[in-house]
C-alpha cells in the first residue's frame, strides 16, 4: 500500500510540474525586437597557392612572428610585424582597402590570427590569414631568398 501511495504522489507532483499552459497572448502588444546577432569576426583563410597569387597581384604580406624567427627565414616580400608589438602596426599600408595577409609559424601558431584581428581593429577592410605559414611556404616553394 505504501508503495502504491508513493507512486500516486510522484505522478501527481510530476503532473503538476509539467502541466503548464502558456499565458494568453495579447495581440495589442508589439512583438519584442530580436536582439542582433553578433558573430565573431571572420578572417579569410588562404592556401599557399592563393597567397602566392595574391602577393604577385599586390597584396601586403605580414610575418607576425618575432624578429628572431623572421631573421632565420621568411616569405619573400613579407614585412615583420610581431603580433605583440603595437608600434610596428604603423608599417601596415595606408590604403586600408588593400589586401593584407598575415602568417606565422604554421597551423598551431596563433600570432597571425591575433595580428589580423588587430589590423581589423585599426580599420583594415581586407584581411586574410595564411594558417600554413612559413612551413607550408617552404614546403611548396622552398626557402629561397628574395
Amino acid at each position: 500500500m505504501n508503495r502504491q501511495w508513493c507512486g500516486w504522489v510522484m505522478a501527481l507532483s510530476l503532473g503538476l510540474g509539467c502541466a503548464t499552459t502558456p499565458p494568453p497572448v495579447d495581440s495589442a502588444l508589439p512583438e519584442p525586437e530580436a536582439a542582433p546577432i553578433v558573430a565573431d569576426v571572420e578572417i579569410g583563410l588562404l592556401s599557399v597557392e592563393e597567397v602566392h597569387a595574391a602577393v604577385r597581384d599586390g597584396a601586403f604580406l605580414v610575418d607576425a612572428r618575432g624578429p628572431e624567427s623572421f631573421s632565420l627565414g621568411h616569405i619573400p616580400g613579407a614585412v615583420n610585424i610581431p603580433c605583440r608589438s603595437e608600434l610596428d602596426y604603423s608599417k601596415l599600408p595606408d590604403d586600408r582597402s588593400r589586401l593584407v595577409i598575415f602568417y606565422c609559424g604554421g597551423p598551431r601558431c596563433s600570432a597571425s590570427h591575433k595580428a589580423a584581428l588587430r589590423a581589423m581593429e585599426l580599420g583594415h577592410e581586407r584581411v586574410a590569414e595564411f594558417k600554413g605559414g612559413y612551413p607550408a611556404w617552404t614546403g611548396a616553394y622552398g626557402a629561397a631568398a628574395e
